[in-house]
């Protein structure tokens, strides 16, 4: 019951944080290019599918990042909030709180490898 309660805490942020990097990679991607993408008068479609094409590496980053944002925010929330002082104070074993965030681990890790080793090669 824990464990969901610290991965509540942590999914929201890991969405957000994959968004956000998934933004932020995308824009740096449209203003390096934008000059040549500008001088031979690309259109909204090839610049889609530019960024379409792009989306497999930009997302082979952006995922592990989005779990390290989302692990150091969740976490932080739990700390302003002394809800891990409480949880130690209860006997919970710190192990019991990393159980959840290893497997989450493990599921990003899994999802990255599949977008490595199938999407990216082929775009």
């Amino acid at each position: 019951m824990l464990g969901r309660y610290l991965l509540r805490e942590v999914l929201l942020p890991y969405l957000v944080g994959v968004l956000l990097f998934v933004a932020l990679l995308t824009f740096d991607l449209l203003s390096s290019l934008s000059g040549v993408l500008l001088s031979r008068g690309a259109g909204a479609e090839a610049i889609a599918l530019l960024v379409l094409y792009r989306l497999p590496w930009t997302l082979s980053l952006a995922l592990p990042l989005g779990l390290v944002f989302a692990v150091l925010v969740g976490l932080a929330r739990l700390v302003r909030h002394s809800e891990l002082k409480a949880a130690y104070a209860a006997g919970v074993p710190p192990l019991a709180l990393l159980k959840p965030l290893l497997l989450l681990s493990l599921l990003v890790n899994l999802l990255n490898l599949f977008n490595l080793a199938e999407f990216r090669p082929k775009a």
